[in-house]
């Protein structure tokens, strides 16, 4: 009966390793999968946006989206008009605008939260100034995971504040 017990006994603290171990390793699979997620989120947003499909690139925002520019906050409506009205500014002072290198990196995942650093390179033509510009923005971008998709929830420069200016 003794070695039937320690036998048992062992063989539960096994499974109960090997549960661990597995629990693990899934979750570690989880969060990968996750932060593949969140990759794609920023890329089919700022691509998009890049080429003023804001169609696509509104739909990886969340509806509860919130952000400061400019010294106003703005909810996901008042963001999709802006982001149109910066559009047409932006487009008419550059001639073939694009957006390259988007990279998201140190992505931070707790429970259906996530932030990222997202950074990217922009070149294109200055209409007023008969030159070639370009510059990089680095970004800081906070999620939410919704009805089992990853939306972007808010965003704004790496130190928190977001100032639009289309001259700079």
């Amino acid at each position: 009966m003794k070695k039937i017990s320690l036998f048992l006994l062992s063989f539960l603290i096994l499974m109960g390793q090997f549960s661990y171990k597995t629990t693990l390793v899934l979750g570690q699979e989880q969060q990968e999968d996750d932060k593949s997620a969140i990759r794609e989120v920023v890329r089919i947003f700022y691509e998009s946006a890049g080429k003023e499909d804001f169609t696509t690139a509104l739909s990886q925002v969340s509806p509860n989206f919130t952000c400061v520019i400019n010294g106003e906050t703005m909810d996901y409506n008042k963001h999709e008009a802006f982001l149109r009205k910066a559009s047409t500014r932006t487009y008419k002072k550059f001639f073939r605008l694009s957006l390259l290198n988007i990279k998201t990196t140190n992505i931070e995942i707790k429970g259906n939260k996530a932030s990222a650093a997202v950074s990217y390179d922009w070149k294109g033509f200055n209409r007023d100034l008969l030159e070639d510009k370009t510059g990089q923005k680095n970004r800081l971008v906070h999620f939410a995971k919704e009805n089992g998709a990853w939306k972007i929830t808010w965003f704004g420069n790496v130190d928190g504040s977001l100032d639009f200016n289309p001259d700079k």
